[in-house]
């Protein structure tokens, strides 16, 4: 095979990073199922709200010519994901979501991505003291 037909364009690599919360992965899924109380949470609630307004926007615009639209869109993706990831979760259900999240974004290889990381392990720390 030629080496241009290996070759994955960035809109093709950043649809497959954009359909990941929703598709299977390891046997484990994503789910913006999170708790009532959760939903409740104001920074929590407006970030997963801000998360799940960018995901759609970029699931859709997966079959756009624009490359400039799309670009834009996945760079709002992972603003949405890396804020989600920072904002504390309220309870342990998002937590485990943050977690999903995290995987199937491969938010350490973003740029930021040590201070998501980081705000999980305080999150676990914090949930686990109730």
């Amino acid at each position: 095979m030629a080496a241009g037909q290996l070759s994955l364009t960035r809109r093709a690599l950043l649809a497959g990073a954009c359909t990941a919360p929703v598709v299977p992965t390891g046997g484990h899924r994503v789910s913006v199922q999170v708790s009532e109380d959760a939903e409740r949470d104001g920074p929590w609630r407006l970030a997963l709200d801000r998360f799940r307004e960018a995901d759609a926007l970029l699931a859709e615009a997966a079959r756009t010519e624009d490359e400039e639209y799309y670009d834009r869109l996945g760079a709002r993706h992972d603003s949405a994901v890396k804020r989600l990831l920072l904002t504390p979760a309220p309870d342990a259900a998002a937590l485990a979501f943050k977690l999903d999240l995290l995987v199937a974004e491969q938010a350490w290889e973003m740029r930021g991505g040590e201070l998501c990381m980081a705000a999980l392990k305080r999150d676990a720390h914090r949930l686990a003291r109730g």
